[in-house]
């Protein structure tokens, strides 16, 4: 098993409030971390698939989210309509991602 030195400089590929949010836990090497997110997630606002796939949703059987930044986009676009679920099986992968969908 290796150790990661006290004095070690650690590059994180996320942002500082991405690390919080995950629970990831790097106690006593909080001034060694280095933040580089990777990747930014945005939500495509103007996405004709997206809402013709809402205005069709009883073509749809299942909704499948996988991750919790999914999750959280959908909501945003979708808060302001009155969608019906009761005949569509909602699959999460991961407790956190189903934890977004409370």
């Amino acid at each position: 098993m290796k150790f990661i030195k006290p004095d070690s400089q650690i590059l994180i590929t996320k942002s500082k409030e991405d690390l919080i949010e995950s629970g990831t836990n790097l106690y006593g090497f909080e001034n060694n971390l280095i933040y580089f997110p990777a990747i930014k997630i945005s939500v495509i606002k103007d996405n004709p698939y997206f809402f013709n796939a809402i205005i069709n949703l009883s073509n749809y059987q299942v909704i499948i989210f996988q991750s919790g930044h999914a999750v959280r986009s959908y909501k945003s676009l979708i808060k302001d309509m009155q969608i019906d679920y009761s005949n569509i099986f909602i699959i999460c992968i991961g407790e956190k991602t189903a934890s977004y969908c409370k």
